[in-house]
């Protein structure tokens, strides 16, 4: 939806960063990961601002480097570590992209 018409990008030997607002529980980067796997990408590198020590533990097992500026021991939702976790429109993003 977001990239429109352009092609996709080029994976291989490359190192990839998947960057993801919060890492509840993980399944939406672990699903790039997955999806990367067809790929020959040197390595990938997942970025998260906040998350669980598990979901970090997880990240761990299936990637070459992981950062969490926030990494919580007390985790119950992401929106504990954001003054404002609104949500922003599809319509938002694409006006943001197009910047």
């Amino acid at each position: 939806m977001y990239r429109q018409k352009q092609k996709s990008p080029e994976f291989q030997n490359k190192i990839v960063i998947l960057i993801d607002d919060r890492a509840s529980t993980g399944l939406t980067i672990l699903a790039s990961i997955k999806a990367l796997e067809k790929y020959n990408h040197k390595e990938v590198v997942v970025a998260v601002p906040v998350g669980s020590k598990a979901v970090y533990n997880q990240f761990k097992q299936e990637t070459e480097e992981v950062v969490f500026i926030n990494l919580l021991d007390d985790f119950y939702a992401v929106g504990q570590a954001y003054e404002n976790f609104s949500q922003v429109s599809d319509e938002e993003v694409q006006i943001l992209l197009e910047q």
